[in-house]
């Protein structure tokens, strides 16, 4: 197990169509920039969000890695960046990757000659969350904290289910049980502070979204690989 106070944590989004889900999810006011990294591994590619803790990072084809690793089902997980101890090694991947049997969620740790890589975020000036979800929000984290990952601290909101948040390198992951219905692993969590009722025109730019839900505080749509993006409305 690596220490957690050594590393860059991110909330990862792996993707068989970046380009589609980049633009899509640009339309919502997420902005990225892109990375390549000379790692030996198919994820070499990092597109990273420079006002949220999201990673895309594109699978292509490849349902395997160098390590042995299959990811095949696997739509997000955490990520973690640490720095190289020999800075002149570009290459590597961690060989604790792991996929949780149960919620088929990853944790994947990335050497990199230098943290400073990865864009710097403010909690406080954040509008953009990620949710896991799983049938047991207990065993899934106990499966990241078994990878350092943590501290994670039970909330609950009003009459939301009990859930686990953590604060970490500038965003926030929470950790929530399944949806009644529309169930997804993984959720993108948007708050609008201007023009939430233009928000659905911008989106209908896009290819492949579906609206599931909307009403006037909050919306939930899918974006084009199925994962759940709910946008609440924290308009004036």
């Amino acid at each position: 197990m690596t220490s957690s106070e050594s590393l860059v944590h991110r909330a990862a989004i792996f993707s068989k169509r970046p380009q589609k889900l980049k633009a899509f999810y640009e339309a919502l006011g997420v902005r990225f920039i892109e990375i390549s990294f000379k790692f030996q591994t198919p994820f070499s590619r990092h597109i990273i969000s420079t006002n949220s803790g999201i990673v895309v990072i594109p699978t292509g084809s490849c349902s395997q890695d160098s390590s042995s690793v299959n990811i095949e089902g696997t739509l997000a997980g955490i990520l973690a960046y640490r720095q190289c101890k020999n800075k002149s090694n570009e290459h590597g991947f961690s060989s604790d990757a792991k996929v949780d049997a149960r919620s088929k969620l990853a944790w994947i740790v990335f050497d990199v000659p230098y943290l400073n890589l990865v864009p710097v975020l403010t909690i406080k000036e954040q509008s953009v969350f990620t949710v896991l979800r799983t049938d047991s929000i207990e065993d899934l984290k106990m499966f990241y904290k078994n990878q350092g990952v943590g501290p994670w601290v039970l909330e609950k909101h009003g009459t939301g289910p009990e859930h686990f948040a953590l604060e970490k390198d500038g965003h926030v992951i929470e950790l929530y049980p399944f949806r009644k219905t529309n169930k997804s692993s993984s959720e993108v969590i948007v708050v609008i502070k201007n023009n939430f009722k233009g928000l659905l025109d911008r989106i209908s730019k896009t290819e492949e979204y579906e609206v599931v839900s909307s009403r006037k505080t909050a919306f939930l749509v899918r974006d084009p690989e199925g994962r759940l993006f709910n946008i609440m409305n924290d308009s004036p």
